[in-house]
């Protein structure tokens, strides 16, 4: 019998941990990013704060970061009026973690 240690080490608890808490570190510099982008109180809709958009959310098996503002889309990837700041991509390789992007077919 083969040992995957790979799906082993995925499926321990101390690796969902080290996810939440890298994803938390991410969060922090995703809202950061987001702040030196849109200083203007009209910028977010909703009437949420970054903390409130910008989450952490645990899926059982991945733990993903997410912006939950309406305009998050905008923020991340540009418009014709505005530029990409990519708040998101950016807090995750800035704490060292892997990207993997996957564009819709």
């Amino acid at each position: 019998m083969l040992f995957d240690l790979e799906a082993e080490l995925r499926n321990s608890p101390e690796f969902k941990l080290a996810m939440l808490e890298a994803a938390k570190e991410a969060q922090q510099m995703a809202i950061t990013f987001a702040r030196q982008v849109s200083r203007a109180p009209w910028m977010l809709h909703g009437g949420h704060t970054w903390e409130q958009a910008i989450q952490v959310v645990d899926d059982g098996d991945v733990v993903v970061l997410v912006n939950k503002d309406s305009a998050g889309h905008l923020y991340e990837f540009g418009s014709v009026n505005s530029p990409v700041s990519a708040p998101l991509r950016r807090a995750v390789r800035a704490v060292g973690m892997a990207l993997v992007e996957t564009p819709k077919p």
